[in-house]
């Protein structure tokens, strides 16, 4: 009896083992079938293949617009920024003008002060 028994198992033991060898070698061709540039075992369904495309293209496309978008935001405080400094210089040139005037009031007044101390 103990003879039938380990027939059974090194016979169950061989079939397990021919199995294995030809799953192993049924993928390993299907591996070797695949061209070596593009060694994909697992390949996308077309449809989700196009809807990865496309969701990479709109994302691109998005982050164009905002560039374009931040630039023309830029663009325009800048354009803000020297409105108001051309409100600043104007008044900065006014007031140097006034200053200028001062100076001259100064200084002749402090030359008729000289004039007239040479005089007295």
């Amino acid at each position: 009896m103990g003879t039938y028994f380990n027939y059974f198992i090194y016979s169950t033991l061989g079939l397990l083992i021919i199995i294995l060898l030809i799953l192993f070698l049924s993928i390993f061709r299907k591996i070797r079938s695949t061209s070596s540039d593009k060694f994909n075992v697992i390949q996308f369904p077309i449809e989700t293949n196009n809807k990865i495309k496309d969701f990479i293209n709109e994302v691109s496309d998005y982050l164009n617009k905002l560039g374009k978008l931040v630039s023309t935001d830029q663009k325009q405080a800048i354009k803000e920024i020297n409105e108001r400094l051309k409100i600043f210089e104007t008044f900065a040139n006014e007031k140097n003008q006034e200053l200028q005037l001062y100076k001259e009031g100064y200084e002749y007044s402090k030359q008729k002060n000289i004039i007239n101390g040479i005089l007295d």
